[in-house]
Protein backbone atom coordinates (compact mmCIF):
# COMPACT_ATOMS: atom_id res chain seq x y z
CA UNK A 1 0.00 0.00 0.00
CA UNK A 2 1.55 3.81 -0.91
CA UNK A 3 0.82 4.98 2.15
CA UNK A 4 1.85 8.69 0.90
CA UNK A 5 -1.73 8.99 -1.17
CA UNK A 6 -3.50 8.52 1.37
CA UNK A 7 -6.10 10.90 2.60
CA UNK A 8 -6.39 11.07 6.16
CA UNK A 9 -9.36 13.16 6.82
CA UNK A 10 -11.35 10.38 4.69
CA UNK A 11 -12.80 7.43 6.98
CA UNK A 12 -11.41 4.79 4.47
CA UNK A 13 -8.16 5.81 4.39
CA UNK A 14 -7.68 6.48 7.94
CA UNK A 15 -9.11 2.80 8.78
CA UNK A 16 -6.20 1.89 6.23
CA UNK A 17 -3.42 3.38 7.82
CA UNK A 18 -4.80 2.76 11.37
CA UNK A 19 -4.56 -1.33 9.95
CA UNK A 20 -1.01 -0.87 8.43
CA UNK A 21 0.42 0.60 12.00
CA UNK A 22 -1.75 -2.64 13.26
CA UNK A 23 0.13 -4.74 11.51
CA UNK A 24 4.21 -3.48 12.07
CA UNK A 25 3.29 -3.23 15.16
CA UNK A 26 1.91 -7.36 15.04
CA UNK A 27 5.37 -7.76 13.27
CA UNK A 28 7.56 -5.73 15.71
CA UNK A 29 5.97 -7.44 18.58
CA UNK A 30 6.53 -10.42 16.69
CA UNK A 31 10.50 -9.87 16.39
CA UNK A 32 10.90 -9.08 19.83
CA UNK A 33 9.63 -12.56 21.16
CA UNK A 34 12.02 -13.99 19.07
CA UNK A 35 14.47 -11.84 20.25
CA UNK A 36 13.90 -12.03 23.34
CA UNK A 37 13.70 -15.91 23.71
CA UNK A 38 17.44 -16.22 21.87
CA UNK A 39 18.67 -13.91 24.46
CA UNK A 40 17.32 -16.19 27.13
CA UNK A 41 18.12 -19.33 25.69
CA UNK A 42 22.12 -18.02 24.68
CA UNK A 43 24.83 -19.69 27.21
CA UNK A 44 26.73 -17.68 29.21
CA UNK A 45 30.11 -18.48 27.29
CA UNK A 46 28.39 -17.44 23.63
CA UNK A 47 26.68 -14.11 25.85
CA UNK A 48 30.31 -12.78 26.51
CA UNK A 49 31.82 -13.15 22.78
CA UNK A 50 31.99 -10.02 21.06
CA UNK A 51 30.05 -11.39 18.07
CA UNK A 52 26.54 -12.06 20.57
CA UNK A 53 27.02 -7.95 22.15
CA UNK A 54 27.38 -6.95 18.61
CA UNK A 55 24.55 -8.50 17.52
CA UNK A 56 22.40 -7.58 20.43
CA UNK A 57 23.65 -4.04 20.03
CA UNK A 58 22.97 -4.06 15.93
CA UNK A 59 20.12 -6.31 15.72
CA UNK A 60 17.58 -5.49 18.67
CA UNK A 61 14.00 -4.84 17.48
CA UNK A 62 12.93 -2.92 20.39
CA UNK A 63 15.28 0.23 20.35
CA UNK A 64 14.37 2.54 17.28
CA UNK A 65 17.47 2.96 15.98
CA UNK A 66 19.75 1.08 14.05
CA UNK A 67 23.23 1.96 15.58
CA UNK A 68 26.58 0.51 15.35
CA UNK A 69 29.24 0.07 17.98
CA UNK A 70 32.15 2.19 17.10
CA UNK A 71 35.18 0.09 16.57
CA UNK A 72 37.48 2.90 18.95
CA UNK A 73 34.53 2.32 21.46
CA UNK A 74 35.42 -1.80 21.27
CA UNK A 75 39.04 -1.64 21.27
CA UNK A 76 39.11 0.70 24.10
CA UNK A 77 36.70 -1.49 26.48
CA UNK A 78 39.22 -4.61 25.61
CA UNK A 79 42.31 -2.91 26.48
CA UNK A 80 40.87 -1.85 29.79
CA UNK A 81 38.75 -5.81 30.47
CA UNK A 82 42.67 -6.51 29.81
CA UNK A 83 44.56 -4.37 32.46
CA UNK A 84 45.66 -1.62 29.75
CA UNK A 85 44.73 1.49 29.80
CA UNK A 86 42.29 3.31 27.62
CA UNK A 87 42.96 6.95 25.99
CA UNK A 88 39.23 7.96 27.59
Amino acid sequence: MNHENLDLSKDDDLKKACEAVRESRSEWKAKIVTFLQDVQNTDEETRVSLEFRRRLWNENPISLSRRQVPRSMLRSRTKSSKGGSSNA
